[in-house]
């Protein structure tokens, strides 16, 4: 279990970097057996703490997991605060031995009167049957509420459940949503159980930092992990079930919430503690249903936020939703600065990412324009200098970019592009030239605050899909390609000669 230490109050930088190495139970390529170890040295860890907390908790005298939804008998409501933060933990996958060290960080900051901090936790014991709880987390101690359950952290309706379960008994004048797993970003991959992203990580003895092994794709890894079985996978995995959050059923989710239980609020922030989901089209379709997306474009490691140290402003206050998720990215940015320099961390403005998505849209129409009337392929090798792996920032997953960097690179590759006539080239050049920088200013609107690694120090907070090869099946159906032009252009950049 991970232990919180307060400001002013660290471990030394080494012995800091070694316990956080134990925690996390970096997988590396030559240590699988002792990870393996330690992975269920772990899980009896979180076991005992769930134990230990038996005399806390309230449920029926005849409560047993049940596989439906029940409308479950609440404790009467505490106080309203100014925010109650719900917490999904879908941990019912790899990922489960480092629930136990989030919830110990969270109890040590624990609920008050600025915030009433709820974990919705799905889990699978070894040899046991599936098993779902709900808490309420208070200073060092929590308490369960309700019954043990048998619930599919996949399903749509079990994520409205657990936000009509908190928002209900716990009032609150804001309400802060934190979806707590893997993630792939807007592509759905193939495959048959989670990976842990620890094990893309790989500890440098010369540097004595975490790096990034780049020598495969994070889906081409999860591809080769997972063959010849697959199955659809996106965010809050469930491998009991084999389900799934795909973008869309998050977009389904937060529409029931907002409008039955929210009084058609938004939540003030939504937090994804999960890998590569900082992306534009996974922030479009939600920006009706929060104020602020607060994730990451690179992969994370297994430790995911440290809660402890973002949730610390909650001990002396209510801050706005602002000053919130700049805390909650800078509170990363402390976490992981120290030991590798592969992370990001950006928390976005939805209110304005509506202009980023249609200037990226005009951008596309522009861009297809273009590579009809190029001559020489000179439009398309303008574009492939700038999204060019040694030129653009990419990612664990190489199909995705940072948008940013990508229009400043086309940008200063303007010069190349040559159209059918003189006039038609020098209007498409200006008429370009300018999208480029209108996309970039709205970028730079709507990104609250951002922090990188050394490593990927020219990303901005937001990514888009960019393939070099073929376009992912599951991409056509997204919300963002159905509604823009950029699948469009993509077909037509990949198929012109």
């Amino acid at each position: 279990m991970g232990e919180y230490h307060k400001k002013g109050d660290r471990m030394s930088l080494s012995n800091r970097f070694f316990t956080f190495i134990s925690c996390s139970f970096i997988v590396l390529s030559t240590l699988h057996i002792y990870a393996e170890e330690q992975n269920k040295q772990a899980q009896d860890n979180f076991l005992f703490e769930l134990d230990r907390y038996k005399d806390t908790i309230k449920k029926p005298h005849h409560a047993k997991p049940k596989p439906s939804i029940p409308h479950q008998p609440q404790r009467p409501a505490p106080e309203q605060s100014y925010y109650t933060v719900i917490i999904y933990m879908a941990a019912d996958n790899d990922l489960f031995p480092f629930a136990g060290r989030n919830i110990k960080q969270l109890e040590n900051i624990g609920s008050n009167k600025n915030c009433t901090i709820l974990i919705h936790l799905d889990m699978h014991r070894p040899g046991k049957p599936k098993l779902t709880k709900r808490f309420l987390v208070e200073k060092n101690k929590i308490t369960q509420i309700g019954p043990d359950m048998a619930m599919d952290s996949g399903s749509t309706q079990t994520l409205i459940d657990c936000c009509r379960w908190g928002i209900t008994n716990y009032p609150a004048q804001d309400y802060i949503l934190i979806l707590w797993n893997h993630g792939t970003g807007i592509i759905e991959p193939f495959f048959k159980k989670a990976i842990n992203p620890s094990q893309l990580f790989n500890y440098n003895p010369e540097t004595k930092m975490i790096e990034l092994n780049r020598s495969i794709g994070f889906l081409d890894y999860i591809d080769s992990e997972n063959n010849p079985r697959r199955l659809q996978k996106g965010i809050c995995f469930d491998d009991s079930t084999q389900n799934y959050l795909t973008n869309q059923k998050v977009k389904d989710a937060l529409q029931v919430v907002c409008s039955q239980y929210l009084g058609g609020k938004k939540f003030a922030i939504l937090g994804c503690d999960a890998c590569l989901m900082s992306m534009l089209e996974v922030a479009c379709p939600l920006k009706d249903y929060a104020h602020i997306l607060v994730s990451s474009q690179e992969v994370e490691l297994g430790t995911g936020w440290d809660y402890g140290q973002a949730f610390y402003p909650f001990t002396y206050g209510a801050p706005d939703n602002i000053t919130i998720a700049q805390h909650f990215v800078s509170s990363f940015n402390e976490a992981y600065g120290k030991i590798t320099q592969d992370y990001t961390q950006s928390a976005l403005s939805l209110a304005t990412i509506g202009t980023v998505e249609q200037n990226v849209h005009q951008l596309a129409k522009l861009l297809i324009e273009g590579l009809k009337k190029q001559k020489n392929r000179s439009v398309k090798e303008a574009i492939r200098l700038s999204r060019h792996k040694n030129a653009c920032t990419s990612f664990d997953e190489p199909s995705y970019i940072d948008l940013y960097h990508f229009c400043s690179n086309l940008k200063n590759n303007l010069s190349r592009c040559e159209l059918t006539t003189h006039e038609e080239t020098e209007l498409f050049k200006t008429t370009l030239g300018k999208l480029l920088d209108d996309t970039k200013t709205s970028i730079n609107n709507s990104i609250i605050s951002c922090v990188t690694g050394k490593n990927l120090k020219n990303a901005h907070g937001i990514s888009i899909y960019f393939p070099e090869g073929h376009i992912h099946s599951s991409y056509a159906q997204s919300y963002f390609a159905i509604r823009t032009a950029w699948l469009s252009f993509l077909l037509q950049y990949l198929g012109t000669n």
